[in-house]
Parts: C-alpha cells; structure tokens; sequence
C-alpha cells in the first residue's frame, strides 16, 4: 500500500507509463479515507456548514478543517490526474479519456469501468506489461527499457 503511495507522488508529474490497478486503487482508497477523515473532522469542529433551502442543499468546510482539505486536495490533484492517466496507459486506452468526467453521471461510471478492467498482460504503446516487473520498479519503466 505505501508502495503504491510512494509510486503516486515519485511520478508526480508522469503521465508516460502505466499504472497496474492495485496500485491505481490503493491510491484512490487511501486518498479518499483521509478526505473523508477531514470531513468528520470538519463535522465534530464545526467546521462543516450544511445548508439546506427549500431543494437546495450544500456543504461546505471553513476553518482549519477547511484549509488542510484545500492544502490536502492541491497536492493530491497532480498525482491523482497522472496517476488516473496510467492506469487508462494499461488498459491501453488514451489519458484523454478523462475527460468522460465531464459528461455527468454517464461518463464516471464508463471511467469506473475502465479502472476496474485488468491491463493488458503483454506491452502495449503506452509501456511494458507492469505486471511482469518486480514490485520496486513499477514506475521506473524508462530504466527497464534500456
């Protein structure tokens, strides 16, 4: 899990490669318990605003809670978009993909799919099969292709 973690941030900024899916998973589940966590925390400090008008209802988090979220979620941003890029590299589809975010509701759960389905187990345009490297050099494909 720390493993995955550690492969998230040294590739901050890589978007060539690819990402094996319990790399990919351990990131989002990791990152969304400490999100969650600074909400409940947000709950218990008061730092939660919920609001609700007539249909209408919204959250929103102030406060020191609301700042480490804003710090926590400005980091994370990069490495969840590059990360999200290579494991579409695996599945050999286009990083461009992403962008289904935009269609709502629909294009989420086509991403979802794609991020559950198993790369591919040979090498394919995007880089080697990551499954078939030893654990510690998963994200180093560079050094293996010379």
């Amino acid at each position: 899990m720390f493993r995955a973690i550690g492969r998230a941030f040294k590739n901050y900024f890589k978007i060539e490669g690819r990402t094996p899916r319990k790399d990919f998973w351990w990131y989002i589940i990791v990152y969304s318990v400490i999100a969650v966590g600074i909400w409940v925390a947000g709950y218990f400090t008061g730092d939660l605003k919920l609001t609700a008008d007539g249909h209408n209802y919204s959250a929103s988090l102030t406060g020191i809670c609301g700042t480490v979220y804003l710090v926590f979620f400005v980091l994370n941003l990069i490495p969840l978009l590059t990360v999200s890029v290579r494991r579409l590299h695996d599945t050999n589809k286009s990083g461009w993909l992403l962008l289904l975010n935009l269609i709502c509701c629909i294009g989420t759960i086509i991403l979802f799919i794609f991020m559950l389905i198993r790369g591919k187990s040979t090498d394919n345009k995007y880089g080697p099969d990551p499954y078939a490297l030893p654990e510690e050099e998963i994200g180093d494909e560079e050094t293996n292709a010379e």
